[in-house]
């Protein structure tokens, strides 16, 4: 699995949706809030051709995780899972 997403790093908004569950009422509410992007800085510490980047790996030790960084101006972000090829060690199904 590969996936990828790509936006400006700056003036950029972002649409979260929350939802709020009352099992005691037996209710839900939800809302949108519209916040700034921020880079997210956790993760590993990567360069990517001299661009500041993060690796977060999946949990549970599944092979692949999400990368991602900032170019020109425009936030990037890889999401991979390597597969097991029969009798070969893991290969990304991406380069």
């Amino acid at each position: 699995m590969f996936g990828i997403e790509e936006h400006k790093a700056l003036g950029y908004k972002i649409n979260r949706v929350v939802t709020s569950i009352d099992l005691r009422n037996q209710s839900n509410t939800t809302k949108t809030i519209v916040e700034d992007f921020n880079f997210n800085k956790r993760g590993e510490r990567i360069n990517i051709n001299g661009s500041d980047g993060r690796f977060e790996p999946w949990a549970n030790d599944i092979p692949g995780g999400y990368l991602r960084w900032v170019f020109s101006g425009f936030f990037v972000l890889s999401v991979q899972v390597l597969v097991p090829i029969q009798g070969q060690e893991l290969v990304p199904i991406t380069d």
